[in-house]
This record gives C-alpha cells, structure tokens and sequence, in this order.
C-alpha cells in the first residue's frame, strides 16, 4: 500500500483554503483541486509499504510522538512549487518551532527501519492543488496573489498520522491508519 505521515488539516483553517481553492478552480483551468477532507501537512512520503512495515513503522511513531509535546503552526501565504519555471503545485505555506524537530524526529527513527534520510529540504505545506499541464507561472501567481500575504489561522498539533494512499481516477482516498497523539 502506498502510505505517509502527514498532520490533517481540520476545522475552520481547512474550511477556509477549501473555500478560496473552490474560488480559484474557474480561474485555473487544469488543477486537481485537493478535496478539504484530504489536505495535510506531509512529514514523509513512505511509498509503497507491506503490512508488516506498516506495523514496524507505527510502532516506531508511537515512540516518536511520546517525545515531542504538542505545538502551535501559523497556517500562511500561498505559492508554488517549484519555485522558477512551470507551476506543478499550488500550495498553502506552514510555520512553527515543533514542526521541523517532529520532522527529524521522524525521518531518524525511519533510517534503522531502512528508509535512506530524506535528500530534499524541509518545506513545510498544505498542497492545495496539483497542476493536469503546464500553465503561466503570471497567471498563477496572479490568481493566487490574494492569498500570498493571508494568515489562515493558528492550528494546534496534537497529533500525527500514518496514511494509507489509494489513487483512483477521481482523485486520491486518504485513509488513518493509526493517530500518534503528541505527550
């Protein structure tokens, strides 16, 4: 199954970006929006994983989320990945001090678990939506300009999760597989 462990996005700052994306869907054509039930904050990608890793790798988060206590993330701005050339994904920027440590928390207990560490930087996100073909980079960062500067909200993080991913031709099903709640 394919799997990752992400932070959900819930409550009023999910109704919000699912409202402005809603707003945007007319003005860029050739986006997968991303459904407001499925936008998170990815911590790592795992891929493809049996059920046995499955278990390995939920012991080990449960370990992971007994040391870190729950912080703050400043939900802001918007803007899109990659940063020069043709826009691939439209995304809703995160901050906070608990965010990265979780991150490398995670990323080092997955390396005895034969994960290699992760070669790409930290950018913490919400993926909002996913380009179908190329568009103007312009016309983008137009449409999106009214959310650049936005602050979404403060969202507590209590908890993390282990995701399963089933891609269907509608779009992506994210299911929980497990809840690691922070101490």
């Amino acid at each position: 199954m394919r799997a990752f462990v992400g932070i959900p996005i819930e409550g009023k700052v999910n109704r919000d970006i699912s409202t402005w994306a809603g707003g945007l869907a007319g003005g860029l054509p050739g986006v997968k929006w991303v459904e407001g039930h499925n936008l998170h904050i990815t911590l790592r990608f795992l891929d493809e994983i049996s059920n046995s890793q499955a278990t390995g790798i939920a012991r080990m988060l449960s370990g992971v989320a007994l040391r870190h206590s729950p912080f703050l993330i400043n939900v802001e701005g918007a803007g899109v990945f990659p940063d020069r050339g043709d826009p691939k994904v439209v995304w809703v920027g995160v901050k906070g001090n608990g965010l990265k440590g979780l991150y490398e928390s995670i990323n080092s207990a997955l390396l005895p678990l034969g994960w290699p560490d992760e070669v790409r930087p930290f950018r913490p996100h919400v993926t909002v939506g996913r380009f179908r073909y190329p568009a103007s980079r312009e016309g983008v960062l137009s449409a999106i300009s009214t959310a650049r500067g936005r602050l979404w909200g403060e969202i507590p993080v209590e908890q993390f999760c282990l995701f399963k991913s089933v891609l269907t031709p509608s779009g992506p099903v994210y299911t929980v597989l497990d809840r690691f709640v922070l101490k």
